[in-house]
């Protein structure tokens, strides 16, 4: 008898400090910073890592409206098959709901959220995680989550895209004159 209430107490403890120990090492939440060109598009890409037994997640993502608006999101890799679901509930602040019953990936790229750009040129707009939850995809427990902001720059892409693409272009001009010359002389 004494055994068996041994056995019974141990067994209880590991079914009570299971949940716990499901989440060890924290999943991450990266939100990349970026660049795009004034009119255009901002294409911010959300990461995640360690996110194993990750089977939903909440995110309340804040921006700069004045800078920003908000246009729609993409699932990715790690959340193919996931539900997700998007609410610009105000200019500036953007929840995202995240569900998939065999869990979310390990790691990659979650999701892609488009934004028009509407700032001037050198105007920047942090892109907050204001507050994310994670929950264990069979225990429907929190799980602890770490978050990383991210930032959008506005203007810059387009001007380092036009100098790599006018310094090409003149590199091909000159190339183009010297063979030119070289066939005259010939």
């Amino acid at each position: 008898m004494r055994v068996l209430g041994r056995l019974l107490i141990v067994f209880l403890v590991v079914v009570a400090a299971a949940p716990w120990a499901i989440a060890d090492d924290p999943a991450r939440l990266e939100v990349a910073s970026t660049t795009a060109p004034v009119g255009g598009t901002a294409q911010v890409k959300v990461t995640v890592g360690g996110a194993r037994e990750v089977g939903a997640m909440d995110l309340d993502l804040r921006y700069d409206p004045e800078v920003l608006r908000f246009v729609a999101i993409e699932r990715g890799p790690a959340a193919q098959q996931a539900l997700a679901d998007s609410n610009a509930i105000q200019p500036g602040r953007l929840l995202i709901a995240l569900a998939a019953s065999d869990g979310l990936a390990d790691a990659g790229l979650l999701l892609t959220a488009s934004f028009d750009v509407l700032g001037a040129e050198g105007a920047r707009s942090p892109v907050a995680v204001e507050a994310a939850n994670a929950y264990h995809f069979e225990e429907l427990i929190d799980l602890p989550l770490q978050t990383t902001g991210g930032e959008v720059v506005v203007g810059a892409a387009h001007s380092l895209v036009a100098y790599l693409f006018l310094g090409g272009l003149g590199i091909v001009v000159l190339l183009l004159l010297v063979m030119v010359v070289a066939r005259r002389r010939s």
